[in-house]
């Protein structure tokens, strides 16, 4: 038996057989409904779906951030805490992150009501690593958040 990538996160979460199949069509052979998923068609999507650390965000003076919220089996995000004091961010793919070629990991940050992105910069497997300088201390919008979003996205 196949199994997808949502079989186990179904399985993780305690979600029942007839919960998925409340969602609508079957997305592969292990029997499991889902309608807005799809399955992983590259190894970084996999690795994604698998929760598997992909890259990593280091902020001075903080702990390094490879924990990341799954949005979809492309995106991922994280919550950084006083963006007013983050002057510059490197980010960063790990030595066993699966991106294929002509795809790269784009980092996006959004304020509040977060539904605008921003684009800060982005890596790939010819460059795994960069520093990008943030300017939030002399944005308006930023300087005056608690906390702001960092998106990644999987793009080609």
């Amino acid at each position: 038996m196949v199994r997808c990538r949502l079989h186990c996160v179904w399985e993780r979460t305690g979600s029942s057989r007839a919960a998925a199949r409340s969602t609508g069509g079957l997305c592969c052979s292990c029997d499991i409904f889902h309608s807005q998923f799809q399955i992983p068609n590259s190894r970084a999507e996999i690795a994604m779906a698998a929760n598997q650390p992909l890259f990593g965000l280091v902020i001075p003076g903080r702990p390094v951030i490879t924990e990341f919220q799954l949005l979809d089996s492309m995106k991922a995000m994280t919550i950084v805490e006083q963006p007013a004091t983050v002057a510059e961010i490197t980010f960063f793919l790990l030595p066993s992150t699966p991106i294929p070629p002509g795809y790269g990991a784009i980092l996006y940050y959004a304020t509040p009501p977060f539904n605008s992105w921003v684009l800060i910069g982005s890596v790939d497997p010819s460059k795994p690593s960069g520093v990008f300088r943030t300017g939030w201390a002399t944005h308006d919008e930023v300087r005056h958040c608690p906390v702001v979003q960092l998106g990644v996205s999987l793009e080609p």
